[in-house]
């Protein structure tokens, strides 16, 4: 579009031609810069949802990608209900989810588990404890997931109930061991502390990266 998404957001509530392109973008990146102002004079949290609020209301599907990602930013206002309704309802198969970390991480609401449509997933700096009633994304075929929050048993779970994962890149928190069960698994690289990986029917494995720190 050749403008900074926000401008293009401010811009399209004064121009037709410009929310017509707005609400047929193919991929949507929302960071900090939403946030920056020129003498921080107002409020980042204030700006960050109305420009939320616009480009909920002006995009229309599909999307393919969709990323968000605040690693610096400390005021950004967390992300709620409507915009994992958003990632559903447009079909959105590629997401990135890079949160500040602040104490503790962003807990992924129930809403995050009925995104069914994802095939690939990076999540960063986040809190994951699936409901029981969460059946898998079946058509997930790779998945990252970086400084996340996940019990070695919830991880396991989260693993064998995507049946088309391809590629898992863990950079976790500490785990005695895990049984990894991805029938048709390419590609694992960990970083962090662990005893024990086991593989269960991973007969297309082609690569395997473990590194201890």
């Amino acid at each position: 579009m050749g403008l900074p998404l926000r401008d293009a957001v401010r811009t399209s509530t004064l121009s037709k031609k410009w929310s017509h392109k707005l609400c047929k973008l193919p991929e949507l990146t929302l960071d900090q810069t939403l946030c920056e102002t020129r003498k921080d004079s107002i409020n980042p949290t204030n700006i960050f949802r109305k420009i939320i609020h616009s480009i909920l209301t002006l995009l229309e599907g599909p999307i393919t990608k969709f990323s968000l990602s605040t690693p610096t930013l400390s005021r950004c206002p967390k992300i709620d209900e409507s915009l994992f309704y958003f990632i559903s309802r447009n079909g959105i198969q590629h997401l990135v989810l890079r949160l500040p970390f602040m104490g503790k991480p962003y807990k992924l609401p129930c809403s995050f588990f009925t995104c069914f449509q994802l095939r690939h997933l990076t999540l960063e700096c986040c809190s994951i404890l699936h409901p029981q009633s969460f059946k898998g994304f079946d058509r997930l075929i790779s998945l990252e997931l970086r400084d996340a929050i996940i019990s070695s048993k919830s991880l396991e779970s989260f693993i064998s109930h995507c049946p088309l994962l391809q590629k898992l890149v863990l950079k976790t928190s500490n785990h005695d061991s895990i049984e990894v069960n991805a029938p048709l698994l390419k590609s694992f690289d960990f970083t962090g502390l662990i005893e024990i990986v086991l593989f269960w029917q991973n007969f297309h494995l082609q690569r395997c990266v473990i590194l201890w720190g």
